[in-house]
């Protein structure tokens, strides 16, 4: 519920909306607020990546924690 209500907060504090376009920049935004790059990496793919693959194939992602998962792990972290 923490992530959910910073986002929104963040929204209210910025001024912007809700347009995916919008949600990008906001990913951009509350993962450069991210105290650990482990954070930011999470929280960017949450709403910056998420949003941009909705924007790219016009659907949602189907398997968010593969979607997450992946993503961390091209960035280096969960390596096995």
């Amino acid at each position: 519920f923490a992530f959910r209500a910073i986002h929104d907060a963040l929204h209210l504090e910025t001024r912007l909306g809700f347009s995916v376009d919008e949600e990008i920049e906001m990913g951009r935004i509350q993962a450069a607020r991210c105290t650990s790059d482990l954070m930011a990496e999470l929280t960017y793919c949450e709403v910056a990546l998420q949003a941009s693959h909705f924007k790219t194939t016009g659907q949602f992602v189907s398997d968010q924690i593969g979607f997450t998962m992946s993503h961390l792990e091209k960035m280096g972290f969960f390596r096995k």
